[in-house]
């Protein structure tokens, strides 16, 4: 890994003040005074919030699933603020609880690190994939699980060399052909679309992963020789986010400092760069609506200490209202689960009750996704609206939306979608039904022209009559409502046909048309 000393920031000082030594950063650790030693800090990431023995890091529970694959992403930014520095991770260890143990020296185990610049996980990932580039540190075919309950370390076979600027995932495949003498659990923190995992019986070439928050705690121990003569700042946080600005503020006893931001996954020294700031808070301005972006940000101590290293994260500008016409197939959306109410950017969904709804992978109308609604039991009151983006034309009169929809249940009454207008996406007493639909449980596609109105967003609602049903939602378009009317396939007919010849015959409200 290229590393720059002390000397290479201070030559900067007076010339161009290039951002080229982004390569490694460093967190505070003395305050206005100079420490330089080969130091090893154990970092720890992520606040507990439960423990699980599947879909979070190891199959450990005394199922039959003994196969898994994690792959769980931790920021940068948090392993700065925990104390890390750039420098060589030679260990792990992760946070074990339950009654069970296993020590029977037969599981399989691979550990791989990687750099990454995603916080999240925006798509499904594919174990193949995703190992390439990374670091194998650790394999085993013997593996026991250390005795008791706390932390447990992984001495890694192969240091991975962090560069201080990247994300690191976290690559874990496991294997026992033995099973547990009980349940052992896994502590986690909730980390939103933070980690990727799978568990099964078969084989790990058979795992398909599943985005969740259930991110593993882990504790990383990091060999590290920086020299640190300017602190960092520190506490950054986020704040009046709105679909063109951001205000960025931080802590520091410094007094100039220097940001740079670009789309996310950007690299250091091509961003937009900002200089002479001379204190918190700094307010982002022009930005796109409905964007991620990073930034980084160092202190300027002077000729004598030049910078500090550089410290960064990433924010997303809120949504914008939508102008156009636009599609949602739901696609590249991760699954979600009852818990999980995974959705497209800008679009949210109403949630009351019992019930739930996330995007799914079960018998979409079109591609790999839908989404999907349920509604509780005969005691629920909940009401389940997947409600639209902000628009700025939906109550002019000239627009429609297209979807298609079906339910599983065949039994009367029939299972009910409303289509509605809201004026407030997260209150469910400004929903306006303009058009209830029974639903068969075949996709069938239906077209609502949305009213005059000064409603801003219009959704999708899940009859308050049935009860533990189950509605599929798709391939929704808004759309400037046509000149001419659509013709349904269905009404299309032909006749006295010969070998030269063929009557057409459809139904229609209109007296000109074409036909190719």
């Amino acid at each position: 890994m290229n590393r720059f000393t002390l000397d290479s920031f201070k030559n900067q000082k007076g010339g161009t003040k290039r951002w080229l030594n982004w390569l490694t950063f460093c967190a505070v650790f003395l305050i206005g005074t100079e420490s330089f030693s080969q130091t090893t800090e154990v970092v720890s990431l992520g606040t507990y919030t439960g423990a699980g023995s599947t879909n979070v890091l190891l199959s450990t529970s005394t199922t039959a699933n003994k196969y898994s694959r994690t792959i769980s992403l931790y920021t940068s930014f948090e392993i700065l603020m925990a104390g890390g520095m750039p420098g060589s991770i030679t260990s792990l260890a992760w946070d074990k609880s339950g009654v069970g143990e296993y020590t029977f020296g037969d599981a399989y185990i691979k550990i791989y690190l990687k750099h990454v610049t995603q916080e999240q996980w925006t798509y499904i990932p594919e174990w193949d994939t995703e190992i390439i580039g990374a670091t194998e540190v650790f394999t085993s075919s013997t593996y026991s699980i250390p005795t008791g309950t706390g932390w447990k370390e992984v001495s890694f076979t192969t240091p991975f060399e962090w560069n201080g600027i990247d994300n690191v995932a976290v690559l874990v495949e496991w294997y026992r052909p033995s099973t547990p003498t009980g349940d052992i659990s896994w502590g986690r923190s909730t980390n939103t679309l933070a980690n990727a995992s799978r568990v099964g019986s078969t084989s790990l070439e058979a795992l398909e992963f599943l985005i969740n928050d259930n991110r593993p705690l882990v504790q990383f121990t990091i060999q590290s020789s920086e020299t640190i003569t300017c602190p960092i700042p520190t506490e950054l946080s986020i704040n009046n986010v709105t679909d063109t600005s951001v205000e960025l503020s931080w802590t520091s006893d410094g007094t100039l400092f220097e940001i740079e931001y670009g789309p996310i996954g950007f690299t250091p020294g091509t961003g937009t760069l900002i200089t002479g700031i001379t204190g918190s808070p700094y307010t982002f301005t022009n930005l796109e609506a409905q964007t991620t972006y990073q930034y980084y940000i160092r202190r300027d101590c002077g000729e004598d200490d030049g910078y500090s290293f550089l410290i960064g994260a990433s924010f997303t500008t809120a949504c914008g209202a939508l102008t156009s016409a636009f599609f949602e197939g739901f696609e590249g959306i991760p699954t979600g689960s009852s818990t999980n109410p995974t959705l497209p950017n800008c679009w949210s969904l109403i949630d009351t009750g019992a019930g739930y709804g996330y995007t799914n992978a079960t018998t979409p109308q079109e591609g790999i996704r839908n989404f999907y609604v349920y509604n509780g039991t005969s005691t629920d009151t909940g009401t389940y609206i997947l409600v639209s983006p902000l628009t700025d034309n939906l109550g002019n009169g000239t627009m429609r939306v297209k979807f298609w929809a079906r339910t599983t249940a065949t039994a009367a009454p029939a299972t009910t979608i409303d289509f509605g207008t809201l004026s407030n996406p997260t209150d469910e007493n400004t929903f306006t039904v303009v058009q209830s639909i029974p639903l068969t449980n075949v996709y069938t596609e239906y077209v609502v022209e949305l009213p005059v109105t000064t409603d801003d967003y219009f959704g999708f609602r899940h009859d308050l009559v049935t009860k533990a049903r189950y509605i599929y939602i798709d391939s929704i378009s808004y759309e400037e409502i046509p000149a001419c009317a659509d013709i349904p396939l269905i009404t299309l007919n032909a006749s006295n046909l010969t070998d030269n010849s063929a009557n057409l015959s459809w139904q229609g409200v209109d007296s000109l048309f074409d036909i190719e």
